[in-house]
């Protein structure tokens, strides 16, 4: 009971250590705000939110200092680009075809195109995860349509699809049927989905970013700025505003 006080003292903006020494007994403030807890218990829950959603902005804002603390330097070389060379912001995402958080984030990363234009440019790392096993083959789905200057096209369309090949044993039927929606080549397509060089670049990927510590999807590298989960459009543009600040 003591600590739920303690942070219900803190929420009331009560001072315990001030109003001690101005002569209050300690122990009767308690018993005075334990009183109140009885007869008004919703208290107790709207102080825990704040004080729990306060630790978390806490994190967050840590998070987030560190980040740039802690930047690196990513190459895009042999990458899917979108956006021009001369962009001030690169973004690198590593991402899993098959992760529904991963679908949720290219809503984001539309609005923070359509909010900074020409300024920012993008890159795609495929990070297939293990417990995701139509990942890698989706991944291979994308490259496929790389060939044929289709892959953000595609890597739009398998992840709005998520629902529709995300469960089949074998998606290949699937993915063919999207290039062909597309207005690809589909016998390429199905002959360029097997080429083995797709999956050592794959594997170049995931190597990649383990030696960056991304552990989960998406995960973005902004100038070199992780930004980890499918965050709003509000943590983007903080981050992105104090990179061009920065310039």
């Amino acid at each position: 009971m003591k600590n739920i006080v303690f942070v219900l003292c803190l929420s009331l903006g009560i001072a315990l250590p001030a109003m001690a020494q101005q002569g209050t007994d300690r122990e009767a403030i308690e018993k005075i705000v334990e009183e109140y807890i009885v007869t008004h218990p919703e208290v107790i829950e709207r102080s825990m939110q704040a004080y729990y959603e306060k630790k978390k902005q806490d994190a967050m804002e840590r998070e987030f200092n560190d980040a740039f603390t802690n930047r690196t330097s990513l190459s895009v070389e042999g990458t899917p680009l979108m956006g021009l060379a001369s962009a001030k912001i690169t973004i690198v995402e590593f991402s899993d075809y098959q992760c529904p958080y991963c679908a949720r984030a290219v809503q984001t990363i539309a609005q923070v195109r359509q909010k900074y234009g020409a300024q920012v440019r993008l890159s795609y790392r495929h990070f297939p995860l293990p417990n995701h096993p139509a990942a890698l083959p989706a991944a291979k789905a994308s490259m496929a349509a790389e060939k044929q200057d289709k892959f953000w096209a595609y890597h739009d369309l398998l992840l709005a699809r998520q629902s529709e090949w995300g469960q089949e044993s074998d998606p290949m039927e699937k993915f063919v049927s999207y290039a062909k929606a597309l207005g690809m080549d589909p016998e390429r397509f199905k002959k360029d989905i097997g080429n083995p060089d797709f999956e050592n670049i794959i594997n170049r990927d995931l190597e990649l970013g383990k030696s960056l510590k991304v552990q989960a999807t998406p995960t973005f590298f902004i100038n070199g700025v992780q930004v980890r989960g499918a965050v709003d459009i509000s943590y983007f543009s903080a981050v992105i505003d104090k990179l061009l600040q920065e310039k």
